[in-house]
């Protein structure tokens, strides 16, 4: 579907009072540049967030499959744009907290298995380990704390999915867990 479409369409629905504004979720870059392109030939708004898989994990999946997660060409797209990022799977999809319960990656799902078993995430898992005991915060909260302290340099937020109340009030909990700039640095461990 074009780009001047979903536009288009999104422009009607704020006019009509449906929405106040838009974004996009797992959009190539070229796709975003094309609509703010799109919209600032036409006086519009520009897309206000970016929904895409963000987390202190670093993925190994091919990023032009149909979803997208934080690599470093995102980075820098975000850096440059200035959107601000809404982040889902934050806790990449409780991989951390099963690692360090488990010792090893057999309760993680096949997907999980072939994206993130990685020493660079499991340097990632021992860190947060090690930074949780430090702080009495959750690594869940140390994560989602992570995402919201910018690490890039760009807004970012979570966007939690609990499957219980007692992963809700954790997840809640990370708003206390002020990272310090040695922290986030400490966890920004680069690809």
């Amino acid at each position: 579907m074009p780009v001047s479409d979903i536009v288009e369409a999104m422009v009607k629905m704020k006019r009509d009072g449906k929405i106040r504004c838009y974004g996009s979720s797992n959009w190539s870059i070229p796709r975003m540049l094309e609509a703010a392109e799109y919209c600032d030939s036409q006086g519009y708004d520009r897309f206000v967030i970016n929904e895409i898989e963000m987390s202190v994990a670093n993925l190994t999946t091919d990023n032009s499959d149909v979803g997208k997660w934080l690599d470093n060409d995102y980075i820098a797209y975000h850096r440059e744009s200035m959107v601000p990022v809404g982040a889902y799977s934050p806790s990449a999809g409780g991989i951390f907290v099963k690692y360090l319960r488990d010792g090893n990656t057999e309760a993680w799902d096949n997907r999980h298995k072939r994206d993130f078993a990685t020493e660079h995430n499991f340097e990632v898992a021992r860190r947060l380990d090690r930074l949780s005991k430090e702080t009495g915060f959750s690594v869940v909260q140390l994560q989602l704390a992570w995402v919201m302290s910018s690490p890039y340099g760009f807004p970012s937020f979570p966007i939690i999915g609990c499957r219980t109340v007692k992963q809700l009030e954790d997840s809640l909990g990370a708003v206390e867990a002020n990272l310090t700039d040695d922290m986030i640095k400490y966890l920004t461990v680069p690809f």
